[in-house]
């Protein structure tokens, strides 16, 4: 088995769409295994910071529409 700092290294080499897959494949595994997974606070803050930026001026940022495909992420 890879330790975890190797394992890093190799998936920073990935091709962007590699990394993307793989990051699929974590977050079903991490949604399907049962295993109870806890939103770190610091997620929960960032998320409550950037509605009340997004209420304080609704036409700020795009949608996510508009970012997938920037992205290229619209496949």
């Amino acid at each position: 088995m890879m330790d975890v700092p190797t394992l890093i290294r190799e998936i920073k080499a990935l091709p962007a769409a590699d990394k993307r897959a793989l990051l699929e494949a974590l977050e079903d595994d991490l949604a399907g295994n049962g295993e109870p997974f806890e939103v770190p606070d610091y997620h929960r803050e960032l998320i409550a910071e950037r509605v009340r930026l997004r209420d304080a001026d609704p036409g700020r940022g795009e949608s996510w529409d508009v970012v997938r495909r920037r992205l290229g992420w619209d496949s």
